[in-house]
Parts: structure tokens; sequence; C-alpha cells
């Protein structure tokens, strides 16, 4: 608004702040904190809704938008080339150890690729996942410690396990 005697509100105004400094203070330290809260609050909210999605895709066994159990190798073939699927990977159940050491322990033994391997959390934290067409083998320190091996890389290591009869092919789009 245009005002005749603005220098007089100007003064008025910063008379005013002078005189309640305590108050101005007070405002300015509650807008911040206000400000403070509310990050912290959203920053808090989206860190546990991240970790609940993490603890669910942990608890499915991967984080991939879909998977296909069970497929032969001809209907993983057809469905690998379908233009809606753009990324794939394949993960083959090999079975499981029954003798001791592993009776009470859950241990599987399966082939994956490297893309399974990620949206799975099967990546390896030291070296690197085994090569095709190897005697190479990637496990957790857990198997290692069961079957009395030193966890070092490039140990070997024997593991008698019962084959499935039931080999499929599992597409994880």
């Amino acid at each position: 608004m245009n005002v005749s005697n603005r220098k007089i509100i100007r003064r008025l105004s910063i008379a005013s702040f002078k005189a309640a400094k305590i108050r101005n203070i007070i405002t300015v330290a509650a807008i911040a904190l206000t400000t403070i809260l509310f990050t912290v609050l959203f920053t808090v909210g989206m860190s546990m809704k991240h970790g609940f999605e993490q603890s669910n895709f942990r608890q499915v066994g991967g984080y991939s938008h879909g998977g296909f159990k069970y497929l032969t190798k001809e209907q993983f073939d057809e469905l690998k080339d379908d233009p809606l699927i753009k990324e794939y990977g394949n993960r083959i159940f090999c079975g499981m150890p029954e003798k001791e050491p592993f009776h009470k322990s859950h241990v599987e033994v399966s082939y994956c690729d490297e893309n399974t391997a990620k949206w799975m959390f099967l990546e390896p934290i030291e070296g690197r996942l085994p090569k095709e067409g190897t005697n190479e083998a990637a496990t957790d320190l857990r198997v290692l410690s069961l079957l009395g091996v030193e966890p070092v890389i490039g140990n070997e290591f024997t593991m008698t396990f019962l084959v499935d009869s039931l080999r499929c092919c599992s597409l994880w789009a």
C-alpha cells in the first residue's frame, strides 16, 4: 500500500522489533526448529519405508518385478524373448544337502546368472561370481564354517547333496 507517512511506519516497525528482541528471537528459533522437525520427520519416515521394503524384498527372496517358477527350457526361451520383458535372469535350483553338518541349516545349491544374483541379494562382498564352465562356487561364511573350510578365496571344498528331480528354470522380470 502506498502511504504518505512511510518513514513514520518504518520507524515504528524498527522500534517495535527493537523493543521485542527476545520475542523475535524466540519466533525465529521456533520457525527454525519446526522446519528441522518436519525435515527429520520426513527423513525418518522415508528411511523406515525403505527399510520395510528391503525387509519384504529379502523375505520374498529378491526385488525383481516378477518371476516364473518351474519353467521348462523351452518356456524360458519363449518368455525371455517377449518384448514386455526388459531384463531377465535365470536360476536353476539343483538341490539341498541333507547329511551332516546341514541337518539344522537350510542350504540350497543353485546356479544363477549375474542378473539374478543381483536381484536376489547374492552379490559377493569379496571376490567375484563364479565363471561358467569352471569348478568355482560362491558361498557364504556360514556354509564354509559348517564344512570346516577356512574362509579364504580360492580354497577348495566338497559338498554332497541330492539333485532335485524337478530341475527348472526361473525367469525374473
